[in-house]
């Protein structure tokens, strides 16, 4: 139970319907339909496992929101769903704007929600007119500019050298891992997917990876000569041509735990040491290297559409979104106009 001053600080921000459910959370009560946690079920129908892990993670600060603070598992899995209407929902959006979320993580969250209703509603846990009010909560419109990693091409190249110049695996997995990332603009989730058996393929005499991106859906990307020569480092001096993860954890002592791959939060974390060790902003996130990639692309001529197959978007307008445009380029352009004054 969270403190009447806690409690008192929550309801100041949310309406007064949500005040009972932070003042008295409640155990979750299994009944003949909910012998399995309804959020596990709504989890387990998620395809990835990092849609997984995100929702798990959202839902999770739903429940601390709402008041529940105990209990070793999940927050979510000691709040009842069943409790969860249209007004709280309303409130956890507003909560949402004001600490600054964007657009598509408050529908990220609206996503979540609305899954778990899913789910009580098909085992016959809520009427349908409890799920149609929590389905009536409306999507946030608009977006976000977020700029690529702000890196320039001679940072890059230090970081690499760096790396390569280490006596130990954890340099070559990590220049590798950056080669992967920048030469290939994949998301971290989709390099911790690359295998021994899908890396390198020959088609058409050319090298391929076979790369499964959201929705499980396969693509195959061309690899880069440069990335190529990086990852075959990698492979020849330490991790060896066995079937498995292509990148491995790595004990402090330079074990390599072939079995065990690398998952998405751990490239970040390689990011954020290997960027720290140079001085350079440590909140650059693996999908900045991604629009670096995209910009660097169309900078160099290649048309979004390639761009978008590339990249593995449905939407070439969610391309549009990743590629920035040359500061210097659009200056001079702007002063091409001439007004008649």
């Amino acid at each position: 139970m969270i403190s009447r001053r806690q409690s008192a600080n929550l309801t100041q921000q949310v309406p007064t319907k949500l005040t009972s459910l932070v003042q008295a959370p409640k155990m979750y009560a299994h009944t003949e339909h909910s012998y399995v946690p309804v959020v596990e079920t709504y989890l387990l129908s998620l395809r990835s496992l990092a849609s997984r892990h995100t929702m798990a993670s959202i839902l999770a600060w739903v429940a601390r929101a709402l008041g529940v603070n105990q209990g070793q598992k999940p927050a979510y899995a000691y709040f009842d769903w069943r409790t969860l209407d249209r007004e709280h929902v309303q409130a956890l959006v507003a909560l949402k704007r004001q600490q600054g979320a964007s657009p598509s993580t408050i529908n990220t969250l609206l996503a979540g929600i609305r899954g778990v209703a899913k789910e009580l509603h098909l085992r016959g846990e809520i009427d349908s007119q409890h799920w149609s009010r929590i389905q009536a909560v409306k999507r946030e419109t608009g977006q976000r500019i977020r700029p690529p990693a702000p890196l320039n091409h001679q940072q890059i190249q230090h970081i690499l050298a760096d790396c390569q110049q280490e006596i130990s695996s954890r340099g070559i997995r990590d220049a590798a891992i950056f080669a992967v990332l920048l030469g290939m603009g994949l998301r971290r989730n989709e390099l911790v997917r690359l295998t021994r058996q899908t890396w390198a393929q020959q088609q058409h005499q050319r090298a391929y990876a076979l790369v499964y991106g959201k929705g499980d859906k396969e693509r195959w990307l061309p690899i880069p000569q440069d990335v190529l020569s990086c990852v075959q480092r990698w492979i020849d001096q330490c991790r060896g041509d066995q079937p498995g993860p292509l990148f491995c954890a790595i004990r402090k002592d330079d074990h390599l735990l072939r079995e065990h791959g690398l998952t998405g939060a751990g490239v970040h974390y390689i990011l954020r040491q290997r960027l720290a060790a140079h001085g350079l902003e440590t909140s650059v996130h693996p999908h900045g290297l991604r629009k670096l990639y995209a910009t660097q692309l169309r900078r160099q001529g290649v048309p979004l559409t390639s761009i978008q197959k590339l990249l593995g978007h449905a939407s070439v307008t969610t391309t549009q979104m990743y590629v920035f445009e040359d500061e210097e380029k659009l200056l001079q352009a702007v002063d091409t106009v001439n007004l008649p004054l």
